[in-house]
């Protein structure tokens, strides 16, 4: 069983707001200018918020949005777009492994005109606005020509967001940096989910949100890592998950380890194996809700999970000993786990996280400590297991 605990409000976790994983994938930039260079966008941040709110839109027609900033951002150069270096607040009823970085082709238009890029060079799938699998799943909270300036008075004020003609459904909260060509997408975490009139069949469509386990870097294959979230759904809603390894080129090749099984609304704990043979690689992974009249909704991992081959207790020490002398003096140790000491509540500005500092290497110094074990590891002849927790 999933989620076996029925709340209709799941209990409030800590949020964080993430650049989009497009922005890593995003065109080559064209040679660097005074007013694009590769300086540090400012991204939307978001306090933490339950894991999902359930509105009736005939109640509450409107919906005030509360988001902060880690500073102000309001020079402009002559080269750069007249609109830029703003924020504007969207409503997506869906999840997605990547966002494109660009919303309209008006703004493609805006930013070629100063020289910022190549259009031809774009495609219907690098803005939002074109996309087949985006087409009538986003809206506008804040219309293009009214972005809101990066200013503190501005982001103290918040957003009201009219709901009352909002179809129903599960949205996600998006602040959007207009800051090209390296546009941001910051994403709130928590789901808002619309329903009309009373809660039934008709109004309640199901919902699901998956977040990353507390300073979980790394799985082992073989090993199970414990995905949280929360489920908001009809009595009698099935839930199946699958990985595949991270591409950003065409349709992963999903690989299923949980077969339908029966879910309730509340906290949600999704139980994770990478089998043996998958290590030194990143995975997706998707979990997806189907209620008892059919409906669907799709949640991801909110990043690519780092899978480590195993290790035999002979190769485990060896390679130890190995790591253990590379220090000097042969008494120091690295780790590449991803687990570290809690050192207490920080917010991160460059990431809009707010979540634990933990003693740890970054994610690239880590891989760094990794690579030169993973040629050498050797797999134990094991079956993985696979199955969710309740």
């Amino acid at each position: 069983m999933i989620g076996v605990t029925a709340l209709r409000r799941a209990p409030p976790w800590v949020s964080f707001a993430t650049g989009s994983l497009a922005g890593a994938l995003a065109l080559s930039p064209p040679p660097a200018r005074a007013g694009d260079g590769p300086r540090a966008r400012t991204p939307a941040l978001f306090d933490a918020a339950p894991c999902v709110v359930v509105i009736d839109r005939a109640l509450e027609p409107s919906l005030h949005l509360e988001y902060s900033i880690p500073n102000e951002d309001l020079e402009k150069t002559d080269d750069e777009v007249s609109d830029g270096r703003t924020h504007q607040l969207l409503a997506l009823a869906r999840q997605s492994l990547a966002l494109p970085l660009w919303l309209s082709d008006v703004d493609v238009s805006a930013a070629a005109a100063v020289g910022l890029l190549d259009a031809d060079k774009l495609t219907p799938e690098d803005v939002l606005e074109t996309h087949p699998a985006w087409t009538g799943r986003w809206l506008r909270i804040t219309p293009d020509d009214a972005r809101l300036p990066i200013s503190f008075p501005v982001a103290a004020a918040g957003v009201d967001w009219s709901i009352a003609d909002v179809a129903p459904g599960a949205y996600l909260i998006d602040g959007y940096t207009w800051d090209p060509v390296f546009n941001l997408h910051s994403l709130r975490w928590g789901l808002i989910k619309i329903v009309d009139g009373p809660a039934g069949d008709d109004a309640d469509l199901p919902a699901a949100l998956l977040e990353r386990s507390a300073g979980a870097l790394f799985v082992t294959e073989g090993e199970a890592l414990t995905l949280t979230g929360c489920v908001d759904a009809l009595p009698g809603t099935t839930a199946r998950a699958a990985w595949a390894p991270a591409t950003y080129k065409g349709e992963p090749d999903w690989q299923v380890f949980l077969d339908p099984a029966p879910v309730e609304s509340g906290p949600l704990e999704l139980e994770f194996t990478p089998p043996l043979g998958v290590g030194s690689q990143s995975v997706f992974v998707r979990l997806t809700l189907e209620d008892p009249r059919g409906r669907e909704y799709v949640a991801y991992a909110p990043e690519p999970i780092a899978v480590l081959e195993q290790l035999d207790e002979e190769t485990a020490t060896s390679e130890a000993d190995v790591t253990s002398d590379a220090s000097g003096d042969g008494s120091g140790t690295a780790s590449a786990t991803g687990e570290g000491t809690e050192t207490g509540a920080v917010e991160d500005p460059s990431s809009g996280c707010a979540c634990r500092a933990r003693e740890t290497p970054p994610r690239s110094l880590a891989w760094a400590l990794a690579l030169p074990l993973l040629g050498r590891r050797r797999r134990r002849a094991a079956a993985s297991s696979q199955r969710a927790r309740g």
